[in-house]
C-alpha cells in the first residue's frame, strides 16, 4: 500500500483524483435508483420468500412482540447520581490558556488529562527550567497533541503524573472526529493492555532515544490513539444513521468496515505508544451521554460534510504526509495501514454525500454549502501542535508542516472535489490561507 501513496504534491493530487472518481463515477445517481454498478450488480437477487403462514396480531391474553427500548429514559425515573471515576483536583485559579477556548463550546463538559512527568507537551516545545520538581508544566503550557486539550486548572501530581482539568477545542486533522455539539469527544487514558493488541518492535536506533524525545512520541501516539478510538464510536453511530435515512446496504456495510478499520488504527497507535513510552495505556470507558444518531438526513449530510468531506480528507492527506517523512520501520508499517485507510473512508464520506445530493437535489445545497464552511472554519482555526524536529522520523508533522498541509489540503484536494459535487454551479472556495489565520 505505500506504493500507492508518491511524494509532496502527487499525494494531494491522487487523494484529490480519488475523491473526484468517487464522485463523477456515476454511482451515486445509481444508487439512488436503486441500480448497483460493478460487483455488486451481479450479485443475484435473493428468491421470492416461501408461502408461510400470515402473521396474525396478537389477541388480548396473548404475549405481544418484544418493544425496543428507546435510549430516553422515563420521565418518571429519576437520573442515575454521576459515578465519580477521577479523584477530584484541588481548587486554583483558571491558567492562561493558548489559544483560548469558547466557554459556551467546550467547556461543558471538562476533561481531565494526564502526562508523565517531563513530557514535551504544549504549543511550543518546552524548556528544561519550566518543569517544577515534579516534572510538571504550569497549565498555561499543556495542551495536547492533537485533541485540542486546553488546561484551565493544574497540575495535580499524584505520585506518577500530572494531572489537568481543562477544555477540549478544535482538534487538529487526525482522522474522523466524533463531534457532539461541535466538540470532540475521546475517551481518558488509563493503564491497560487491551488496546495494545501487540507491542509494536522498534529498531535498536528508537529504542535507545533520549527520554525527553520517547515521553513526546509516547504522548503523541497516545493522542491518536485516543481519536482513532473515538472513531470506532463515529462510524457505528454514522452506521445507524444510514439506516435511519434508508442509505443503501453498500454504504451501511462500508460505514461498518470503517469502524473495525479504526479499532485496528487505535491498537496500532496505542502500540507504538507503549513502545516509545515503555507503558501500556488505554482508553477509559467511552461518555455515551448525548451520543444519539442524527434522524434528519440534513443533519446527517451536514456532520458528514464537517468530520469526512473536510477533517477526515485532511486526516488522510496527513497520515501520507507522516509516511513520506518517517523512517522508522514500525511507525511506517503503521502508517502504510492508517493512510490507506483514511482516504478509503473519506471516498465514503464524499459519495455519501453525493447521493443524498442526488436523491434531494438543491433541497439540501445550503446546508452542504454551510457545513463546509463550519468546517474548513474549525480547521483553519485549529493550532497545530509544535514537535521538535527529531519527531519528524517517527511520524509527526510540525507546526509549518501542518500549517502547509492544510493549506494545500483545501485548496488542492478539498475545494476541487467540492466542485465536482455541486457540478461548480455554486460553490465559494474557502481562499483564506491558514497561515494567515494561524
Amino acid at each position: 500500500m505505500s506504493r500507492s501513496w508518491g511524494g509532496g504534491e502527487s499525494t494531494a493530487l491522487l487523494l484529490r483524483a480519488r475523491l473526484v472518481a468517487a464522485l463523477g463515477s456515476g454511482a451515486a445517481a445509481a444508487l439512488v435508483s436503486g441500480c448497483h454498478s460493478g460487483e455488486s450488480a451481479a450479485r443475484p437477487e435473493p428468491p421470492p420468500p416461501a408461502p408461510g403462514p400470515v402473521y396474525i396480531a396478537p389477541t388480548e391474553g396473548e404475549p405481544s412482540p418484544p418493544v425496543i427500548a428507546t435510549s430516553e429514559p422515563s420521565p418518571a425515573e429519576p437520573a442515575p447520581p454521576p459515578v465519580a471515576t477521577q479523584p477530584p483536583l484541588p481548587e486554583q485559579a483558571p491558567v492562561a490558556k493558548h489559544p483560548p477556548p469558547t466557554p459556551s463550546q467546550t467547556c461543558a463538559h471538562p476533561t481531565r488529562k494526564c502526562f508523565q512527568p517531563h513530557a514535551v507537551v504544549g504549543q511550543v516545545p518546552p524548556q528544561a527550567g519550566e518543569y517544577d520538581v515534579n516534572g510538571c508544566l504550569s497549565g498555561n503550557r499543556v495542551s495536547g497533541a492533537c485533541e485540542g486539550f486546553y488546561a484551565s486548572r493544574g497540575p495535580s501530581f499524584d505520585g506518577r503524573q500530572c494531572c489537568y482539568v481543562g477544555c477540549t477545542g478544535p482538534i487538529a486533522p487526525c482522522g474522523r472526529p466524533l463531534l457532539i455539539a461541535g466538540v470532540p469527544r475521546v475517551a481518558r487514558l488509563v493503564r491497560g493492555e487491551a488496546w495494545c493488541a501487540s507491542r509494536e518492535l522498534l529498531s535498536v536506533s528508537a529504542r535507545e532515544l533520549p527520554p525527553a524525545l520517547a515521553a513526546e512520541l509516547a504522548s503523541a501516539w497516545q493522542g491518536d490513539a485516543l481519536l482513532e478510538h473515538a472513531s470506532v464510536a463515529a462510524f457505528a453511530n454514522f452506521a445507524l444513521e444510514l439506516l435511519g435515512v434508508g442509505a443503501p446496504a453498500e454504504f451501511v456495510e462500508r460505514a461498518l468496515s470503517a469502524g473495525l478499520d479504526e479499532v485496528r488504527h487505535a491498537e496500532l497507535c496505542f502500540g507504538l505508544a507503549r513502545a516509545f513510552g515503555g507503558e501500556a495505556w488505554g482508553p477509559s470507558a467511552f461518555e455515551l451521554a448525548d451520543v444519539q444518531p442524527r434522524r434528519l438526513l440534513a443533519d446527517v449530510v451536514a456532520a458528514v460534510v464537517e468530520e469526512a468531506c473536510c477533517a477526515e480528507t485532511v486526516g488522510a492527506l496527513a497520515a501520507a504526509r507522516q509516511l513520506e517523512h518517517a523512517t522508522e520501520p514500525a511507525v511506517r508499517g503503521a502508517l502504510e495501514l492508517i493512510a490507506e485507510d483514511e482516504a478509503r473512508h473519506a471516498e465514503l464520506g464524499w459519495a455519501f454525500v453525493a447521493w443524498a445530493l442526488a436523491r434531494e437535489g438543491e433541497a439540501l445545497s445550503a446546508t452542504i454549502d454551510s457545513a463546509f464552511e463550519r468546517g474548513l472554519a474549525r480547521l483553519v482555526a485549529t493550532a497545530p501542535g509544535q514537535t521538535s524536529s527529531e519527531a519528524r522520523a517517527f511520524g509527526r508533522l510540525d507546526a509549518e508542516e501542518s500549517r502547509a498541509l492544510l493549506d494545500e489540503a483545501i485548496s488542492s484536494v478539498i475545494n476541487p472535489a467540492r466542485a465536482t459535487l455541486v457540478s461548480g454551479s455554486r460553490v465559494r472556495p474557502h481562499e483564506s490561507s491558514v497561515s494567515e489565520r494561524v
